[in-house]
């Protein structure tokens, strides 16, 4: 008889200090903007948690639980400072049908109706609340997908996701993103002295993820379920100082979500449009930047957002230039006709007069039968 492993935890019980740190998470002050002259809402981010959480009660959708995804998670985890930009929320819900994404939609716009600072209210629909607070509208339902999202708008890229889920079959891209946090005992008594409060990860082991947080390592499973490949995260980690968990599977990680990037954003288009939607989420933006290029967003924006653009050109570079043994993307390239890479003390640039699509755009055709196993 075959033995079984050993046991793997996917779940544990967030530490007294842990718990004080997720309070201050909740406990700041949020701001969504609204375009035009139309005012910025400012509120707890537990006071729209909750206000939500009621709305769909309400509605007769009650939610399972309440979590606290992406970076602010990981954010509460970490033991030391992980800076995060993204206050990802998830609500686990049955949705069974068009009406009940209709009540979801309902119960998000009545929320930011009553946050909205006083007013003259009657004219305000929900086609103007759409237009003016919410970033991003996302339906999905399938076989395997059913969830809905919104993302209320904040200029600087402290996006608010709301995201309701009944399936889903990939929450997470890599092991250091997979956490979430439910927040019910907070949300039920938020200054209750014996709360306990669990963390899970997706990734599986929760013990390994924390390990990597720590350790700033780059890990993932089955990368072939990440729209993107994960490609942007991927670079985003790296100009943090993340490194692989596992350096002889790098390469192939890199080859692979290259791959993947290029078959789920084919064209210059879509590619563009997706480092863009990645920028403002991350990085913010203004309505100078508005009228920007890839290029002007490498060459003009903050240091960050250049570090990450580096290292986004380095990862092209090396996926449409393989050498034998090549395990990463440190070395610097030769200089490309139209872009080369500049180091500096502190960052990265890129500095060229053609897009960033040149760097990345692969020099043989990327099919589904050319991926790697990793």
């Amino acid at each position: 008889m075959k033995s079984e492993g050993p046991y793997v935890a996917s779940t544990t019980e967030l530490t007294r200090k842990q718990i004080d740190r997720l309070r201050t998470v909740l406990n700041e002050t949020v701001e969504i903007h609204g375009k035009g002259n139309f005012p910025t809402i400012s509120a707890r981010l537990i006071d729209i948690i909750s206000c939500v959480r009621e709305k769909l009660r309400q509605a007769g959708m009650p939610p399972k639980s309440v979590k606290l995804n992406g970076g602010a998670a990981s954010h509460v985890a970490s033991a030391d400072d992980f800076s995060y930009a993204d206050l990802d929320l998830i609500f686990p819900m049955d949705v069974e049908n068009s009406d009940s994404f209709d009540k979801v939609r309902e119960a998000v716009f009545d929320t930011i109706m009553d946050m909205m600072p006083s007013a003259n209210k009657t004219k305000i629909n929900a086609d103007t609340l759409k237009d003016v607070y919410i970033g991003k509208m996302v339906k999905v339902s399938g076989d395997d997908d059913r969830w809905s999202l919104f993302s209320l708008h904040n200029d600087f890229g402290r996006c608010i996701e709301l995201k309701f889920v009944d399936k889903m079959r990939r929450q997470f891209e890599f092991s250091v993103d997979s956490f979430q946090i439910t927040l019910d005992p907070l949300l039920d008594d938020f200054n209750a002295p014996d709360a306990k409060v669990y963390i899970e990860s997706m990734f599986g082991d929760v013990h390994q993820a924390m390990s990597h947080l720590h350790e700033r390592l780059i890990d993932t499973r089955r990368p072939e379920e990440i729209r993107g490949g994960g490609l942007l995260k991927y670079c985003h980690l790296l100009t943090r100082g993340y490194k692989a968990a596992r350096p002889s599977k790098c390469r192939q990680l890199e080859r692979y979500m290259c791959s993947r990037f290029f078959i789920d954003f084919p064209d210059v288009v879509s590619q563009e449009q997706k480092l863009r939607n990645y920028l403002d989420n991350h990085f913010g933006s203004n309505n100078d930047q508005r009228g920007w290029s890839c290029t002007d967003y490498a060459a003009r924006g903050d240091p960050g957002r250049e570090s990450w653009f580096a290292s986004l050109g380095l990862l092209g570079y090396a996926f449409m230039n393989p050498s034998p043994g090549n395990t990463g993307v440190a070395a610097r390239p030769r200089p490309l006709t139209d872009i080369t890479y500049i180091p500096s003390q502190k960052v990265g640039r890129i500095s060229s007069t053609a897009t960033l699509m040149d760097v990345l755009m692969p020099k043989f055709a990327v099919t589904k039968n050319s991926l790697l196993d990793f």
